[in-house]
């Protein structure tokens, strides 16, 4: 579970632990310090004072080794991430995933005008890598999401909703799972055995790329919405979509 973890006052991370407020912000952290001596035990005052060398030496310590425990987009290293997409999508080894490539990677497919910098139709790894970066300079890396599932111009009610995230962003980024109320519609919450299940709940999904498989207990699901899925999102703070619905409109038809 999560109890020693916190909110991050600089870099606004979820479920990251004390240190990362300290690495993060030293100022704020020092001063609630100072604070906390001063007003709610003054007599310790003098000692704050003639250990602060110790405390900023501390700080120095985590700032080199940065936030612990980063997920999502924030702790993947660009480059890599982008040569792992193309090791996993590029067929034909050209150097680039071409539109019948990104079917076998959906959430970059859903998003292509967030990727295609140049509108070739094709996304590069120098593309993939600038919009990590990107996303690593949003101000959070999770964000609500919610979907809505049709089948056959229906609303789909019981039906599980699973975001699996893409392989090339490493295990940093978390699975996310909903099940449809009789409206056809879900609040997607992030899997990750870290935080408390209120915690998954208040979190959301975290930000990045993935596969959408659709099941049920008792409707079959044809296997491009599950199996062999062909359905992908893009969970990103400039998409238009944090807090918005998706609409995975299903038919029984191939």
């Amino acid at each position: 579970m999560c109890s020693t973890h916190d909110w991050c006052w600089s870099c606004e991370h979820h479920a990251r632990p004390i240190s990362c407020n300290l690495a993060c912000d030293p100022v704020t952290f020092l001063a609630i310090l100072s604070v906390e001596r001063v007003l709610l035990r003054p007599s310790m005052t003098i000692y704050h004072i003639t250990y602060m060398p110790g405390l900023l030496l501390l700080w120095l310590i985590l700032l080199l080794n940065g936030c612990g425990d980063k997920g999502g987009q924030t702790g993947l290293d660009p480059e890599t991430a982008a040569a792992a997409a193309l090791a996993s999508h590029d067929q034909d080894g050209d150097g680039r995933l071409s539109r019948l490539e990104l079917k076998t990677c959906p959430g970059i497919a859903s998003a292509l005008d967030h990727y295609d910098q140049d509108s070739d139709g094709a996304v590069s790894a120098a593309e993939i890598a600038e919009r990590i970066r990107k996303m690593q300079q949003m101000p959070r890396d999770n964000a609500t999401f919610n979907c809505t599932v049709t089948y056959n111009g229906q609303p789909l009610s019981g039906a599980e909703v699973r975001f699996q995230p893409a392989a090339f962003q490493g295990s940093a980024t978390k699975s996310a799972v909903g099940r449809t109320d009789e409206f056809g519609r879900c609040n997607m919450v992030v899997e990750d055995l870290e935080m408390t299940e209120q915690e998954c709940l208040n979190f959301g999904v975290y930000c990045g790329v993935y596969r959408v498989v659709i099941s049920h207990s008792s409707v079959t699901i044809p296997a491009r919405y599950n199996t062999d899925t062909e359905l992908g999102v893009h969970v990103a703070l400039d998409t238009g979509r944090s807090g918005e619905a998706a609409v995975f409109n299903l038919s029984l038809g191939h």
